[in-house]
């Protein structure tokens, strides 16, 4: 699994409502150029609630929320034939604020693929949402 991680001053709760706010990502990421919700999740985040996203560089991808724990964390996967891509977003208390992780997995037959292309992007990627949100976090 390919993680980052920062602290912030902010609390868990501020962090988590940056964090969290999935359909404002791509005005608040430059990893990220769109967020349509799917059909099913008119409600808001939540387990089985379906994304679109699409990334500079990156196949567009449905994202399906399988963990949702307000306040914590959530996890999400993205399927095609021969790979599941997991992704994983949490915040924790610290002494000084918060500490946020974010984290992507890929497994199945295929994972190698996107592993020997886009291991290094997927780096960068994970450190600037990760200090992208806690940055956001702070200054809100």
């Amino acid at each position: 699994m390919w993680k980052a991680e920062a602290s912030c001053a902010a609390s868990p709760s501020r962090v988590w409502q940056v964090m969290s706010n999935i359909t404002a990502w791509p005005e608040m990421l430059p990893t990220c150029d769109a967020v349509e919700p799917v059909d099913n999740n008119q409600a808001g985040p939540g387990v089985n609630a379906a994304y679109v996203v699409r990334q500079p560089r990156l196949p567009k991808a449905r994202w399906v929320i399988t963990d949702w724990r307000p306040g914590e964390a959530f996890t999400w996967v993205s399927v095609v034939p021969g790979i599941r891509t997991t992704g994983i977003h949490e915040v924790t208390e610290n002494p000084d604020g918060s500490t946020l992780r974010v984290g992507i997995d890929w497994s199945g037959p295929l994972a190698w693929l996107p592993k020997l292309l886009y291991s290094r992007l997927t780096k960068r990627y994970l450190q600037t949402e990760v200090t992208t949100f806690a940055r956001l976090a702070e200054s809100q």
